[in-house]
């Protein structure tokens, strides 16, 4: 950005009541040893000479440099310094406002950061219940029988099991011809069907 300068008032630094009359009074980078003039314009943007002529009262036109806050100038055997602050001051607010900018953003991201953590732990959380079931499960068949466990159960004779099947289910051998009710049968087929699941009388 430009900055803009106040109307040239050449003051003598020393003495404020003395001024440069009717001068060229040239202006300069302060950090030039050379003191060259640099390129100015009015506040339009139009070209203004440099050094630029004062009147009597080392009054000279308003003026516009494109980098620099603060120039030097010198003249009529005085040399100061002019400074813009309506540039200083736009410079300020542009930076408050990019500050602005950036806490917004900021905040903006800080809350999907928290949103994405939240559906990160929920996920986790969930994936956890499911691994404390499925371990709840596996707890569970700790000490339970093979299947070649459970099939000499049911086929030795001797045992338990198989007693408690033989109480409870015909063997296949006991059942008479043309029973037709699942091995709990307590008739037989006398050449019609009565279908109640398997208990018929």
């Amino acid at each position: 950005m430009a900055y803009t300068y106040d109307p040239i008032f050449a003051q003598d630094p020393n003495n404020p009541n003395t001024v440069a009359k009717d001068a060229a009074i040239t202006i300069y980078d302060p950090a030039d040893p050379a003191k060259a003039p640099i390129t100015i314009t009015d506040p339009t943007g139009s070209p203004l000479p440099n050094p630029i002529t004062v009147d009597a009262f080392g009054m000279g036109p308003a003026f516009q440099h494109a980098t620099l806050d603060r120039v030097a100038w010198t003249g009529a055997g005085f040399t100061n310094y002019f400074t813009s602050y309506e540039g200083m001051k736009a410079v300020a607010v542009a930076a408050q406002t990019a500050a602005a900018a950036s806490a917004t953003s900021a905040a903006s991201a800080g809350a999907g950061a928290a949103a994405a953590a939240s559906a990160a732990l929920a996920s986790a959380v969930a994936d956890a219940e499911t691994a404390q079931a499925a371990a709840v499960a596996a707890a569970a068949l700790v000490g339970a029988p093979a299947d070649s466990a459970v099939q000499t159960l049911i086929t030795a004779p001797g045992s338990a099991t198989r007693g408690a099947l033989n109480a409870t289910y015909a063997l296949k051998a006991d059942i008479p011809p043309n029973t037709f009710d699942g091995g709990n049968a307590t008739s037989t087929y006398t050449g019609t069907f009565n279908f109640d699941g398997g208990s018929a009388s």
